[in-house]
């Protein structure tokens, strides 16, 4: 659900920055429609994941292993989606698991087309931001800092979502056990929705002037020396 709800979340930059016309689409019962998107795609994978992903000999043994070695937790007691690409006859030669290749491809197609999503509607916004030169410093500063933010917010999602999660889907394919370093891929995918506004609070000036402001005074270090009506400047003494 994260990679779609990503795609809508880049979309819906796309049509505020290139086409505002369309930002109807995201009011109202729009809303909802959008939302029941994300959760049919969930819901497609999930079912992907249950019925092409089933539970052999082979992966319970290689779950036995792990479980015990890396986290000494008893298997019977853990939900798990066995990504097993080959299958291995009584002849012991390893052949395809047409299933799995399947299920493979199916979540390939779903980050790929969010990736591309996100790709193409940052690409646009971007130079669209890029056309739109202000007119006045104060404005051309305010865009190089939104070019810089829409930059980072389009590398971090490919870092900590697509990259991770395509490593963990590749790897058992070539029969690398990473072990529990898979885990990495579910914290990464995790911390994206946290980090992502982390961006606009830190690279936008006004924004981190603001959150500065808020925690000096909540800590009390610092007083307000002067405020100018025209540009809301602040001036802190630490003390």
């Amino acid at each position: 659900m994260s990679f779609t709800l990503i795609a809508v979340h880049f979309v819906y930059r796309y049509f505020a920055t290139c086409k505002p016309e369309n930002i109807r689409f995201f009011r109202g019962f729009n809303i909802v429609i959008w939302l029941l998107g994300a959760l049919f795609v969930s819901f497609f994978w999930g079912i992907a994941s249950f019925l092409l992903y089933p539970e052999t000999e082979r992966t319970k043994r290689s779950l036995l292993h792990v479980l015990e070695e890396s986290y000494g937790l008893d298997p019977l007691w853990i939900g798990n989606v066995p990504y097993s690409y080959w299958n291995i006859d009584e002849n012991g030669v390893e052949h395809l698991n047409p299933r799995n290749i399947i299920g493979i491809l199916q979540h390939c197609a779903i980050m790929t087309l969010s990736f591309s999503t996100v790709f193409y509607c940052g690409v646009q916004t971007h130079k669209k931001m890029k056309l739109n030169t202000g007119v006045s410093d104060r404005t051309k500063e305010l865009q190089k800092q939104l070019f810089n933010a829409l930059v980072l917010q389009t590398l971090i999602p490919a870092v900590l979502m697509y990259m991770p999660t395509i490593v963990t889907f590749v790897t058992p394919f070539f029969g690398i056990n990473v072990g529990c370093y898979s885990n990495i891929t579910t914290v990464t995918v995790h911390m994206y929705p946290a980090i992502d506004p982390l961006v606009w609070l830190f690279l936008i000036k006004d924004f981190r002037k603001s959150f500065l402001r808020i925690i000096c005074l909540c800590s009390g270090n610092c007083t307000i020396l002067n405020r100018t009506t025209s540009s809301y400047k602040l001036s802190y003494l630490m003390v």
